[in-house]
């Protein structure tokens, strides 16, 4: 179990740093950055591992992922099912990371799990989890990076989508999102309070938008939810 030596903290972005245990007579071979952020669709994490040694080191590296695609309705705190027949689900190895498949019928999503570089290898866990492996070879106090792409595309979304190269980049453009949703909404001032919720609010609904078509089949981009805590 790795020492959290900085917890993530509330924010748009998730940042955490984290070391192996260690002691006074044996500190820490390696320090681990994290960096993560969600957007439409999408989701990215950045992983640095920095050498502490004044040699040549070597680090495996291993992410487990998986996608379950479970029903919104499932989520609920009602513990109810719904009998799902005919669903096929599938797991494929890509050059630079796997593919995650779900369909019923004519209906059919996906999520895939990438990166850069491109694993060494995907492993098999005994579940639908596959475990992606790295082999780094550190110089003496050298950093290297990897860099974690999802991607999840529902069922008839034909759209050209590219997911940011780190979780900063998204980060960009989820405030610039987020500004160009708000604009012009006032805000009430004599309570600061509800003026932070509701700009959360917004925040978060700029970011829960999905494809629509309008009466005239203009292509839209429309709120998937209410107001969050409303």
């Amino acid at each position: 179990m790795p020492e959290a030596l900085t917890p993530v903290a509330d924010g748009d972005m998730a940042r955490c740093v984290l070391v192996p245990r260690g002691g006074r007579q044996e500190p820490p071979a390696h320090t681990l950055f994290r960096e993560q952020a969600v957007g439409d669709g999408a989701f990215v994490e950045s992983l640095k591992v920095t050498s502490n040694r004044p040699v040549p080191t070597t680090v495996r590296l291993a992410v487990t992922a998986d996608a379950d695609f479970t029903d919104q309705f499932e989520l609920r705190s009602d513990h109810r099912t719904y009998a799902k027949t005919g669903v096929t689900r599938s797991r494929q190895v890509l050059e630079d990371g796997v593919e995650f498949a779900y369909q019923r019928g004519e209906w059919r999503s996906c999520t895939t799990v990438t990166a850069e570089p491109a694993p060494d290898g995907v492993e098999e866990t005994g579940t639908g989890a596959r475990r992606m492996v790295w082999t780094l070879d550190l110089e003496p106090h050298g950093t290297a990076e990897l860099a974690l792409r999802v991607m999840a595309r529902p069922h008839g979304d034909k759209r050209a989508l590219r997911v940011p190269r780190s979780p900063s980049a998204l980060n960009e453009q989820l405030m610039a999102l987020e500004g160009e949703y708000v604009q012009g909404v006032s805000f009430p001032t004599g309570w600061p309070e509800l003026a932070a919720a509701c700009a959360r609010g917004l925040s978060d609904l700029a970011s829960l938008q999905v494809p629509a078509k309008g009466p005239d089949g203009e292509e839209l981009r429309v709120p998937a939810a209410g107001a969050p805590g409303s």
